[in-house]
């Protein structure tokens, strides 16, 4: 799978000797297009969001990451909104394939948990993984447009510059080189195709 990457506050530097990204970056490297299309083809999803999810949570429970680990004790923060996907030690990985308008909150809720609160934490990590699609990946794989982008995501670094001081890796799922899904309507429903290139 070919991605891009954006390192903030030395993120990649950290995280470069680290276990956990280099199972991180094993998952990548051995996720095929032909694997995700099969991925994909388990499900009745439009976009390709699903799939990847599905082999991300495959892959990181069997490398004994913890899933949606919440960010505090609390039970009233006890939603999915106040949690982690995975977290391994030091490290939490997202997969933000979230609407446009998550995009300050995805990159906000690392921050929360890697800092002292007046709330007890539940865990620890230090260092946020976010992936992310670019806005090329979001189009050939079916997204909605309203899908939070890699070149988004960077837009919002500077204005939270004030605010995120922990290390950041933002990568982005780029392009896709044997197909793409096109959205089609079937029965009154949209649903997703995997087409050829």
């Amino acid at each position: 799978m070919e991605y891009v990457i954006k390192s903030i506050n030395h993120s990649e530097k950290i995280l470069k000797d680290m276990e956990e990204y280099k199972e991180l970056e094993n998952i990548l490297c051995n996720f095929s297009e032909d694997l995700l299309i099969d991925y994909y083809k388990k499900d009745n999803y439009i976009s390709l969001s699903n799939a990847i999810n599905k082999y991300f949570k495959e892959k990181l429970i069997g490398l004994e990451w913890n899933i949606d680990s919440y960010i505090f004790k609390n039970s009233e923060y006890s939603s999915k909104r106040w949690t982690l996907n995975y977290t391994k030690d030091e490290v939490a990985i997202n997969i933000a394939f979230d609407h446009n308008i998550s995009i300050c909150w995805n990159l906000l809720k690392g921050e929360i948990q890697s800092k002292p609160n007046i709330l007890q934490k539940d865990g620890s990590s230090n260092i946020n993984i976010l992936l992310t699609a670019t806005s090329n990946f979001i189009r050939e794989g079916g997204f909605d447009n309203a899908t939070g982008s890699f070149e988004e995501y960077k837009k919002y670094l500077p204005p939270l510059s004030n605010f995120i001081n922990s290390p950041i890796l933002l990568i982005g799922l780029d392009k896709l080189d044997t197909f793409y899904i096109q959205t089609i309507k079937s029965n009154g429903k949209k649903i997703g195709k995997v087409i050829g290139k």
